[in-house]
């Protein structure tokens, strides 16, 4: 599945990672909307309908996993790309596929490793 460089959503609740993330996807020519807040990125839903979305998992207000599944739910008559973004080394990356995540990016992550992730649609959690 390759994707059409659309809007996407990042949510991480740490500045920098967000920022950081927010400019690779931009260099890569998303349009990019950045939240801190899960909810936030939850209520934006049904007002932008993004493409895709780079959930930190251990986002501190709502769990990762939590709002990927309301944005299934939100989205549920379209097929979304929602990413796990993880700074967790030992994470279970079957686990996150199997809990509704399409690939898992780690933290830190390289502009090369968006670029896979988003632009070439690889299906793999690498």
């Amino acid at each position: 599945m390759t994707l059409a460089r659309g809007s996407i959503f990042v949510l991480d609740g740490d500045t920098l990672a967000r920022q950081h993330a927010e400019s690779c996807l931009l260099h890569l020519g998303w349009c990019v909307k950045a939240f801190g807040d899960g909810a936030d990125l939850v209520q934006a839903l049904p007002l932008h309908r993004p493409e895709a979305a780079l959930v930190d998992v251990s986002s501190p207000q709502l769990s990762g996993h939590w709002v990927a599944a309301r944005i299934r739910r939100a989205l549920a008559s379209r097929r979304m790309r929602v990413v796990a973004y993880t700074a967790l080394h030992a994470v279970d990356r079957d686990a996150l596929i199997a809990q509704g995540f399409d690939g898992v990016l780690p933290k830190p992550a390289q502009p090369r490793d968006f670029a896979r992730m988003f632009v070439f649609g690889a299906r793999s959690s690498h």
